[in-house]
């Protein structure tokens, strides 16, 4: 399954974790994962990608959908490594912690959304550089702050 492009599972009761060894996914261009029941912590896609030519975690991943599970914890850093996402769907999790000010160096993201979570803290400055960026949902969080001309410079 190494020449995996589409991995689809929309809409089941998959259940349990995300494993890792999706990052051996090396051409993996679409996850969609939303409206299942998984639960934990987002694995670590760092690991296992030495058999990629890019030693960059999903380096071909476009749209990553995980929306409506139960996933757990802090977003994880590598979020920010995606360079090639356009599309990344996290709504209605049990995400907490800041939102990653890393997020703001995905230089083809056009859509986030990260609404229905328990993320906190203030929207960062970063997410002011997206330029391709046309949907922003952080709806139905713990966010605190200013809305600045930083988010809207580019």
């Amino acid at each position: 399954m190494t020449s995996l492009v589409i991995f689809d599972l929309f809409d089941n009761t998959v259940e349990g974790g995300i494993p890792s060894s999706i990052s051996k996914l090396c051409n993996l261009q679409i996850l969609d994962l939303s409206s299942n029941n998984l639960s934990k912590s987002l694995p670590n896609f760092l690991e296992g990608t030495e058999n990629c030519m890019s030693r960059s975690p999903l380096a071909n991943l476009i749209h990553l959908r995980l929306s409506n599970n139960h996933l757990i914890g802090n977003l994880p850093e590598w979020l920010g490594q995606l360079v090639n996402l356009v599309e990344l769907r996290l709504e209605y999790n049990l995400f907490k912690g800041p939102i990653l000010t890393t997020l703001g160096r995905l230089p083809l993201l056009e859509d986030l959304g990260l609404g229905g979570n328990e993320l906190n803290g203030s929207l960062p400055d970063t997410l002011g550089q997206l330029s391709n960026l046309v949907s922003l949902d952080v709806s139905s969080n713990q966010l605190t702050g200013l809305v600045s001309e930083a988010h809207f410079s580019k």
